[in-house]
Formats: structure tokens, C-alpha cells, sequence
């Protein structure tokens, strides 16, 4: 929470904004860290289970989350207090270097454009800030664009799920060719190991064992939870290096809240 102004002699009214960024950032790495004490219980019963899903869907939410609070507070800060820290420099913190009055100033009326504020992508707003500080953008065929992009649509995937009905073999160890989701997510992290065995009856061979799908199923576990947050951490803090300062999460790491080394 940041004081907007002080409040005057007499007064009974102040302003305060508060910043987000920092609490969908724990709440991420809180996630991942408490569906992987699940998986390393071994607890497979369906509360455990439900709660364990539960915990991987909160975290790449809140992943994807973290960094749309702390881009838009960089476009509302340069738009409606200049003068914060962050984007003006700290005497007694090099971490935050100024970014310029020309940029806060352009940064900031691009903020006030209603279109911009509601229709731009994510990583373009991003992109844009990059673009307008004239500091270098991302390459889009690179890490650490490649992952938080590809985190971005796991997180749009689950906020506007549509089912579907996909096909799967039949028998223990027996799996089809992997689709383009499965292709895409699966060298990226652990499958998830709190796999429930099915099996289905009435073949001649007596039960068989039906292999699990990637997604929901082998996806969404703690490996899955830990890459996402990795993942736009790792964006958000280059972007933030690439305009020259630090920015309101960063306690965290100083007060040892989450450890540096995911950093």
C-alpha cells in the first residue's frame, strides 16, 4: 500500500493505493509449494486430490496474475504519481534507477486511453513499455517471452475452458501419439505423479488400464505450478531490469517471504 498524499492539517480524508503484484506472486509460489507437499505425502484420496488440483489451477492463475498487476501499476504510477521511487530512483537503493520524465510521461498518457487500458494483450503492454523507454523487447522466438507466453495461454485455457473429448489408448503403458498441447507443455516439466489408475472391464481379456491424458490429468501437478511461476517471474523481473528498476515485489526475496533461489 502506497500513500497517495498526505492528508492536511484538520483533515479527515488521504488516499492510498494499494499493489497487488506482490500478494499474486506469494500466492503463486505458496501454491506450487503446498501441491507438491501433497504429491510428496502420497496422499491420493479425493480430498487430497481435489485440493491438490485445486491448489496447481490457483497458482498458473495467480503466475499470470502477478504479472498483469505489476505491469498496470507501472502504467497507473507513471500516469498518476510520477514521483514514486521505482520510476523515479532511490538516493539509498541503486536497484531503482529513474526511467526518465520523458518516458513516465509518455507511459502515462498512454495509460489513460481507455482502449489500451482494456484491449491491449498482456505481453504487448510489455512490449509497448519496452518500446516506448526505447530499451530492448523481447524476442518472441526466445525464452523468457517463449514460456510466459506459453503460460499465458495455459491460464486463458483453464479461465475459459471448453471440454473436450479426447481419445486414449487402452492398456497399461500403451499411449497414442502426443497431440499439440501435450508437444508443446510436456518437455517444459514433471507430469503430474498423483495419477489415479482406471481401468474398464468387459474385454475378453478381462480389465484393462486406460492411459491417463496429458491435460487435465498428467499436466496440471506441482511441476506444472512451479514452471509458471518460474516462468513469469523470470519475464517480469528481465522487464523490469531491462527498464531499469526494481519494482514493489521485490521485498519479498529481501525479506526472505520466497527464497532467492527461484529468482
Amino acid at each position: 500500500m502506497t500513500p497517495t498524499s498526505a492528508p492536511t492539517p484538520g483533515s479527515q480524508r488521504a488516499w492510498v493505493r494499494h499493489h497487488l503484484s506482490s500478494h499474486h506472486l506469494f500466492s503463486a509460489y505458496l501454491f506450487a509449494e503446498s501441491a507438491q507437499e501433497i504429491e510428496q505425502a502420497g496422499n491420493t484420496g479425493e480430498y487430497q486430490r481435489l485440493r491438490h488440483r485445486s491448489l496447481v489451477i490457483g497458482s498458473v492463475m495467480s503466475s499470470v496474475a502477478f504479472l498483469e498487476a505489476a505491469i498496470n501499476e507501472l502504467y497507473v504510477v507513471c500516469a498518476d504519481h510520477p514521483g514514486d521511487i521505482h520510476v523515479m530512483g532511490h538516493p539509498q537503493d541503486e536497484r531503482f534507477g529513474c526511467i526518465g520524465n520523458d518516458i513516465i510521461q509518455m507511459l502515462g498518457a498512454l495509460w489513460q486511453l481507455e482502449i489500451f487500458r482494456r484491449s491491449a494483450n498482456l505481453l504487448e503492454k510489455c512490449q509497448t513499455a519496452l518500446r516506448l523507454a526505447r530499451r530492448e523487447e523481447f524476442d518472441k522466438g526466445a525464452n523468457p517471452y517463449q514460456d510466459a507466453k506459453l503460460a499465458v495461454d495455459l491460464r486463458n485455457l483453464l479461465v475459459h475452458f471448453k471440454p473436450e473429448v479426447r481419445q486414449i489408448a487402452m492398456g497399461a503403458g500403451n499411449r497414442l501419439p502426443p497431440d499439440f498441447f501435450e508437444s508443446t507443455y510436456r518437455s517444459k516439466f514433471e507430469e503430474n505423479p498423483l495419477l489415479v489408475k482406471i481401468t474398464v472391464g468387459g474385454t475378453p481379456g478381462g480389465p484393462l488400464e486406460l492411459d491417463s491424458p496429458f491435460f487435465p490429468e498428467r499436466c496440471l501437478g506441482s511441476g506444472c505450478a512451479q514452471w509458471a511461476f518460474r516462468s513469469m517471474l523470470a519475464f517480469t523481473n528481465e522487464m523490469f531490469r531491462r527498464l531499469g528498476t526494481a519494482w514493489y515485489y521485490h521485498w519479498l526475496f529481501d525479506k526472505a517471504m520466497i527464497p532467492q533461489s527461484t529468482t
